[in-house]
């Protein structure tokens, strides 16, 4: 049983918070991963330039930047709108709203690459036997494209979302108390018993694997209350740093004898 030292309420809220917010922006990504995919195959060039824009944009900033954009400039936007009507009220974003915003349109825009793939993996042949038996371009998407867009997708979606739902982390700078924000309240505690805490709910995956790694076990005496040492990460992040370049040079090379 998970100690969480009289934390649990708490905790449990921010864990609602967080599983409502990647809900919702999965919900608004899908829907507009399946638009851009949608537009980026579409005869209209217009809707091709749209859509690889926003792609080409909302993947090329960082999902932090993005949150801070949407919860900050959204607001001075919607304050100078207002203000051709004569209404000069301060206009507050809430950080769920905005963090659902960001949120969706940055797993929209990897989803639509996803999408894209695995429309253009389903035969032509079915989409223009449809248009033979006079089925609209729209009726052709629902009944032939669109059941079959989910068997090619689901894998790649299922990855988006597991990235997503640890994005909900980055909404906690904007003040919504979902499970980062809410794990905050034990720091409070002793460095030990807070990080205890905060290793049970974010790290049971790595805490396995660390105490499988033989240097770092021993570096630690194999006690499990300092995994979270600083110092021994620290001590570890210049030869971590070797080892990441490294691959990358091992990736670059193998890339070029391939060509």
């Amino acid at each position: 049983m998970i100690d969480l030292h009289g934390f649990s309420d708490q905790l449990l809220i921010g864990t609602l918070m967080t599983l409502k917010l990647a809900l919702a922006s999965l919900v608004l990504g899908l829907a507009l991963g399946l638009s851009g995919a949608s537009a980026k195959l579409s005869a209209s060039a217009t809707a091709r330039a749209v859509s690889t824009g926003y792609t080409s944009l909302i993947r090329g900033i960082p999902e932090l930047l993005t949150v801070l954009i949407i919860y900050y400039g959204a607001t001075s936007v919607l304050m100078g709108i207002a203000s051709w009507f004569g209404y000069d009220e301060y206009i507050e974003i809430s950080p769920f709203a905005a963090g659902v915003t960001a949120l969706g349109l940055t797993f929209g825009a990897y989803a639509t690459e996803v999408f894209r793939g695995a429309m253009m993996a389903i035969p032509k042949g079915q989409r223009e036997a449809g248009m033979v038996l006079g089925m609209s371009r729209a009726r052709i998407f629902l009944r032939i494209t669109l059941p079959q867009v989910w068997l090619h997708a689901l894998p790649g979606i299922g990855n988006l979302f597991l990235v997503l739902l640890k994005d909900t982390a980055l909404v906690s700078v904007i003040g919504l108390e979902e499970i980062m924000r809410k794990a905050n309240v034990p720091l409070a505690l002793p460095r030990n018993r807070s990080f205890s805490i905060c290793r049970r709910l974010y790290l049971p995956g790595a805490n396995h694997h660390l105490n499988d790694g033989h240097t770092l076990h021993g570096a630690t005496g194999g006690a499990q209350d300092k995994l979270m040492d600083f110092e021994v990460i620290l001590q570890y992040y210049p030869r971590l740093l070797v080892g990441a370049w490294t691959t990358i040079q091992l990736v670059v090379v193998s890339g070029s004898s391939a060509r």
